[in-house]
């Protein structure tokens, strides 16, 4: 244990793992919420699978604001898992259906998508300075093109 990463699985994970389990009938018992720490000089993961106690527990909160809610325990709620690393990566990415997830480059844009719904879809995410994210810079370069430019053939 380093940094400030409980020895134990947190209250707001044990309500959000019972929820999805809740939500999502076919999971099983083998689905665990990983944690991650940042500390100085290095990074921390954990896994952590919900005990029946739990899932029953993590269900019925309600109180999703305090950090040590009524009821709950910081033994018995979940157990820490063996966590595997590997350089084999065996997942996918989630992306928005438009395909636009970086919005650092388009300003006030980012306000039409803040708290709606937003679609996605199985896919390889563009690059971070893609066009698609840029279209301001693009639209500049294209007005740039007709400013004070000679379009006589010198060739011909």
């Amino acid at each position: 244990m380093s940094g400030n990463e409980p020895p134990y699985m947190t209250a707001a994970d044990t309500t959000q793992h019972a929820r999805l389990m809740s939500a999502h009938p076919s999971w099983d018992k083998k689905t665990v919420t990983m944690t991650v720490a940042f500390t100085p000089g290095s990074v921390s993961l954990a896994a952590w699978a919900l005990t029946p106690q739990g899932y029953k527990w993590g269900a019925e909160n309600k109180d999703l604001s305090s950090e040590h809610p009524q009821g709950f325990s910081t033994s018995g709620m979940g157990e820490k898992c063996q966590l595997l690393l590997s350089d084999k990566i065996r997942g996918y990415f989630l992306v928005p259906e438009s395909g636009l997830w970086n919005y650092s480059f388009m300003g006030a844009s980012f306000s039409t998508v803040e708290k709606r719904p937003l679609g996605v879809k199985i896919d390889v995410p563009v690059g971070f300075y893609a066009d698609v994210h840029r279209p301001v810079h693009f639209i500049n370069f294209a007005e740039l093109e007709d400013v004070g430019v000679d379009r006589q053939d010198n060739f011909a």
